[in-house]
């Protein structure tokens, strides 16, 4: 059994190495009861979304659960777009997404410049295109610091194009 601050951890009951787009290796292993509920988990840089496309499609084909703190204000609109439309490609029929945003984030629409403007209007474009299409619930919580807005989307699927176009199933967003 390997060590971890004293803590046993029992071998793998499965592992295998999941190769990134750029040849780095990750070793991905499999702990718990086989048959049994999984969960997964991954942490990273926003600003690589792209590269744990890859990682996360070896995991398992759908998700019940996706649950998302990805920065989508800071990205440029199709990848938010590229992003939601793999979410909603990897989960099930009423899956739920589970995701936040600072409540005021709009503000920051008025104090950037032209071009950074147009680029976060496009954003909330975006997420607001896909909570439109899904049912969903949005609670502020003023004790977080700054306040920020989570939001739960109950996933449907849509009939139609995705919002980037494709052929994949309407999205999800943790704006609007």
């Amino acid at each position: 059994m390997a060590e971890l601050r004293g803590a046993n951890i029992p071998p793998p009951h499965a592992a295998f190495d999941a190769i990134m787009e750029d040849g780095a290796v990750i070793r991905v292993r499999r702990h718990g009861i086989a048959g049994a509920p999984r969960l997964v988990l991954s942490h990273g840089n926003a600003l690589a979304i792209d590269g744990y496309f890859s990682f996360w499609g070896r995991l398992l084909d759908r998700y019940d659960v996706i649950v998302s703190s990805l920065p989508f204000m800071n990205f440029e609109p199709e990848a938010v777009r590229r992003i939601l439309d793999l979410y909603s490609e990897r989960l099930t029929e009423g899956g739920v997404i589970t995701s936040w945003d600072y409540w005021f984030r709009e503000i920051r629409t008025y104090i950037q410049s032209a071009s950074e403007r147009r680029r976060m209007r496009a954003v909330l474009r975006v997420t607001r295109e896909f909570l439109a299409r899904h049912e969903w619930s949005r609670r502020v919580v003023l004790w977080n610091v700054p306040p920020a807005c989570v939001y739960q989307v109950r996933h449907r699927r849509h009939e139609g194009p995705s919002l980037a176009g494709g052929p994949l199933a309407g999205p999800h967003g943790p704006t609007g």
